[in-house]
């Protein structure tokens, strides 16, 4: 093989090997996420929110693809079951907190779009009140207790458009406080470009 051919291999190497390293340097980043329920998670109930869902979370984005974090959402809602005895409907509220540790996979379609998915398991509580009606009358078979506590489990996905290297807005699909959540994110470090490489 001629000098040339060397030295078109060599330079190839060193390009490949160069764009590798870049890539390995990656700096862990925190990224966190305020949002708004527009879909309440008993919707099926017919329920209607007294207060809009809302959720926070933090995650620690250790690898371009990879993040760890904390979540947690609160709700309340108002919704109505019809009595089974009588015309008269028995009204409830009721309050939803939950708080879960996220894993999530992020990737990346564009300089400003991610896309990412993942799991989520923690704690739910809820609270029903009556409001009004006679709740004897629901039926054994759709009484619900005062209080409970929960093991909680979700599965997600989500995605993200990047303002800016720091801001950007997200719309995420899961069990939670909402079915569909929107709302603003943010990164506590600034890395390369906009997407988090």
């Amino acid at each position: 093989m001629s000098k040339q051919v060397y030295l078109l291999l060599a330079c190839g190497l060193f390009v490949a090997t160069n764009n590798n390293a870049q890539s390995l340097r990656y700096r862990p980043m925190a990224e966190i996420q305020a949002g708004v329920g527009l879909v309440p998670t008993y919707f099926k109930d017919k329920a209607n929110a007294a207060v809009l869902p809302m959720s926070v979370q933090a995650a620690w984005r250790f690898k371009s693809i990879y993040s760890l974090g904390l979540a947690a959402g609160y709700s309340e809602t108002n919704f109505q079951i019809q009595a089974a005895y009588d015309d008269l409907p028995v009204r409830l509220h009721n309050t939803y907190q939950m708080a879960a540790l996220r894993g999530a996979v992020h990737t990346r379609h564009s300089d400003r779009w991610e896309a990412y998915g993942g799991v989520a398991l923690g704690i739910q509580r809820t609270q029903i009140d009556l409001i009004s009606g006679d709740v004897s009358k629901i039926g054994k078979h759709r009484r619900m207790p005062a209080s409970a506590t929960k093991l909680y489990y979700s599965g997600f996905v989500g995605g993200r458009f990047h303002l800016t290297r720091s801001v950007g807005v997200f719309g995420e699909i899961g069990w939670g406080a909402s079915l569909l959540t929107t709302g603003l994110t943010y990164r506590v470090k600034k890395t390369g470009k906009c997407g988090g490489k």
